[in-house]
């Protein structure tokens, strides 16, 4: 039986292949795209820039942050009081481990919030009050 480790990406935790592996400039690992590369070089995304357009567009009117009830290991996550430091934290959205902190953000028309599949994050939505629409499954499936 081999013990042989399988090596995986450091963003994104997909399997590596050899020829593919890329070591990153700081040497806190290896990636196997350039994407996962500029991911870990710019340190992922925010909920602000993935709130962008309603950030922009939308009166919101509220937005309620939670901590993490599974912490990544980081340290350093902000008071979840202090919206505009959560809206900025910046996070690994790619597959492995959630790693944004929870939030629920309301505007006039929409109920805002994380969603997930296999670790990662982007936005998703519902309408705010009863309107016909119906909610396809959030994440997985």
């Amino acid at each position: 039986m081999s013990s042989k480790m399988i090596e995986r990406c450091t963003v994104c935790l997909g399997r590596m292949d050899g020829r593919d592996a890329r070591p990153l400039p700081d040497g806190r690992g290896q990636v196997r795209s350039r994407l996962c590369e500029r991911r870990a070089l710019l340190g992922g995304t925010c909920w602000r820039d993935l709130l962008g357009d309603v950030l922009d567009m939308d009166d919101v009117e509220s937005i309620v942050f939670a901590s993490p009830e599974y912490p990544s290991g980081r340290m350093g996550h902000p008071d979840p009081s202090d919206t505009e430091a959560c809206l900025d934290l910046r996070f690994n959205d790619g597959y492995g481990i959630n790693d944004g902190m929870p939030f629920t953000a309301w505007t006039a028309d929409r109920m805002y919030f994380p969603a997930c599949y296999d670790g990662s994050e982007w936005v998703a939505s519902v309408p705010r009050h009863p309107n016909g629409e119906a909610t396809r499954h959030v994440g997985g499936g």
